[in-house]
């Protein structure tokens, strides 16, 4: 087309060999260029040359998207024609993040409970919720709570590590083990230096018995015990 002859371009028709499509042309002041900034094609499918933006107290874009579909790509993040990202919906209707294999890599729930696919790392992170009242709840409002394996065995391990060092394999754990069914754990501490999988340092079981695997020294020491009948 010519820009000298053109700034405004609709074709809606075509002869039936060829697909129709609808363009919308503008020229800037004092240009003689003229540049495409939407595109309606045959597909239905949108393409806009620059940003879109939506305007007023209420405005919003809307996705609908129909039911049933397990993987809804509403919004494609792409690098040279390469899908990298998209956002959209499940068929639990849980958004998601989606990798250019549409894996999901972040899912948060109708009810705002957040999976991540692999590890979360944070400059500075912080788990912010109310306090809960002891005489009521504790376990089910604990501000920071791990999810077990879906069938544990006893001997397995909930486990938070603190490492003390930049190399792996350094530092110390804090676990919830199943010691002997559901009705029994234990907390236990492992020190790791070089080490995965760690020395046993400490325990305490469900009925507060403490076990240490060496000697214990203080200087202050108080073994209270209620006297016997």
């Amino acid at each position: 087309f010519s820009p000298f002859t053109k700034t405004t371009d609709l074709v809606a028709g075509s002869d039936g060999t060829v697909p129709s499509e609808i363009r919308f042309l503008t020229r800037a002041a004092g240009s003689s260029s003229i540049l495409e900034a939407l595109k309606l094609n045959s597909d239905k499918s949108a393409t806009f040359s620059s940003s879109v933006t939506s305007r007023g107290g209420d405005g919003k874009f809307i996705v609908n998207n129909i039911a049933g579909a397990s993987v809804n790509q509403d919004f494609v993040f792409q690098r040279n024609d390469a899908t990298k990202f998209s956002l959209g919906l499940d068929g639990n209707d849980s958004f998601n993040v989606y990798d250019s294999n549409t894996n999901p890599k972040l899912t948060i729930a109708s009810t705002g409970a957040a999976t991540f696919a692999s590890s979360v790392s944070a400059t500075e992170g912080i788990f912010n919720k109310t306090a809960s009242d002891p005489t009521v709840s504790v376990f089910s409002t604990a501000q920071l709570k791990l999810k077990t394996p879906s069938n544990p065995n006893n001997g397995d391990l909930t486990s938070i590590s603190f490492p003390s060092s930049s190399v792996p394999n350094y530092g110390m754990t804090i676990s919830g083990e199943r010691t002997n069914g559901a009705a029994s754990p234990s907390l236990v501490i492992r020190s790791h230096s070089n080490s995965d999988i760690g020395n046993y340092v400490f325990s305490i079981n469900s009925s507060g018995a403490a076990n240490f695997a060496s000697s214990v020294s203080a200087e202050d020491l108080i073994l209270s015990k209620s006297a016997q009948p």
